[in-house]
């Protein structure tokens, strides 16, 4: 780990009151409207509470594109981590259709086969109340371990 890295590490366990006891990175799908995108950002548990927060970009391409760059707007939600009831892998395109209101959750089959390879692979993050996030984990055995415990 860079120096960088340890110090943000140090300051997300300050303000969120713990330390941080398991994290990964993730891409948490978004609906604004009718637009799917994705951020970026760190999955972890502090405590008792599952954890994800986006931050800013701090890479200039939008000066190499010439794009205008947009107002970047904070993202940070959290949810009791006994508050989780599954998670479940499923396709993008399948958690696309999901946020679409297109076909239910529970309507969604494990991808396997071509599926699995043609497709990348998010989790759908269940929670007794409130929406499921749909994350593409680079660690979802390890989030899987810490919630069997």
């Amino acid at each position: 780990m860079t120096p960088e890295s340890d110090e943000l590490l140090k300051q997300l366990e300050h303000e969120n009151g713990g330390p941080i006891l398991w994290r990964t990175y993730a891409f948490l799908l978004t609906q604004e409207g009718r637009r799917i995108g994705s951020l970026g950002g760190l999955l972890y548990i502090v405590g008792d509470r599952l954890i994800f927060e986006d931050f800013e970009s701090q890479r200039p391409y939008y000066l190499v594109l010439g794009a205008r760059r947009k107002t970047y707007r904070k993202t940070k939600l959290q949810a009791p981590i006994d508050s989780v009831t599954s998670l479940t892998p499923l396709s993008r395109s399948d958690a696309q259709r999901v946020m679409e209101g297109k076909i239910s959750l529970d309507e969604v089959k494990v991808p396997s086969g071509i599926r699995k390879f043609l497709d990348r692979t998010v989790h759908a993050l269940r929670f007794t109340e409130g929406d499921p996030w749909f994350c593409e984990l680079f660690d979802p055995a390890g989030l899987g371990d810490f919630l069997k415990k």
